[in-house]
């Protein structure tokens, strides 16, 4: 989804944003279930890359901390967006950040970090003192993958280290997390609406509420089976594209 906010199912939205919570309660709860889901889809993940590690363990501890950097990482970034949105919602705010920010490309420009393309701009970038030190941290990700098999005080030492990285930016979230609940309700509400309208196959058609052109005749009942497997029927060729790929 292209919202900025997080999503929360709607029985989230009713029971738990009316309730006792306050906004850092609510982003925990939902950090706990997504990396609670990332328990489990990271042993999946390992499955296909186990043959770039030496070591299972090693790549599936590796690999649920990288996606729940991923996860915190955009969390900050969509709430710096909101910050900025928030802050700058008059017409002179926004043309005074657009003058800034061409102001910041024209000297990125004239300094010549621009000016050798992607390649160039790319090597610039990795040369440059600040790109050091902020990649320096996403190192022990990348070792705790790569740690040899039976090699357990590296093991160890790399994933304290990827789990101090994502216990900082958690409580950077967690600081950032103070105006998000109305922009996370009526976004979830998107959202929402969303995941509705692709269970219902209307997505397959190209165009939202376009009336299936296929229609299957209903079932024998079959003890309850019958409605259960029209239902199903009619969602694969409704998205019939889909399930061919």
């Amino acid at each position: 989804s292209r919202e900025r906010a997080l999503y929360f199912s709607p029985g989230e939205v009713n029971f738990l944003f009316s309730g006792p919570f306050t906004p850092r309660q609510l982003l925990l709860f939902k950090i706990i279930g997504t990396s609670a889901i990332g328990l489990v889809s990271s042993l999946f993940i390992t499955v296909f890359l186990l043959r770039h590690a030496s070591w299972f363990l090693a790549a599936y501890f590796g690999l649920f901390f990288t996606l729940l950097f991923l996860q915190l990482m955009s969390m900050i970034i969509n709430f710096i967006a909101l910050t900025i949105g928030a802050r700058a919602y008059s017409r002179v705010r926004k043309v005074i950040l657009a003058v800034l920010l061409i102001g910041l490309a024209i000297v990125l420009f004239r300094s010549g970090f621009l000016q050798g393309g992607r390649v160039g701009m790319i090597q610039e970038m990795e040369q440059s003192p600040i790109w050091k030190v902020v990649s320096t941290p996403l190192g022990c990700l990348v070792e705790t993958f790569l740690t040899p098999k039976g090699e357990w005080l590296h093991l160890l030492q790399y994933v304290g280290l990827s789990l101090g990285l994502n216990v900082v930016l958690l409580l950077i979230a967690m600081w950032m997390s103070t105006h998000y609940l109305e922009t996370a309700a009526s976004s979830s509400e998107k959202i929402y609406q969303q995941i509705q309208r692709a269970r219902k196959g209307d997505w397959a058609w190209g165009k939202e509420g376009k009336k299936p052109r296929l229609a299957l005749p209903m079932l024998p009942r079959w003890s309850g089976t019958g409605p259960i497997l029209w239902q199903q029927m009619t969602t694969a060729m409704r998205s019939l594209h889909r399930l061919l790929i």
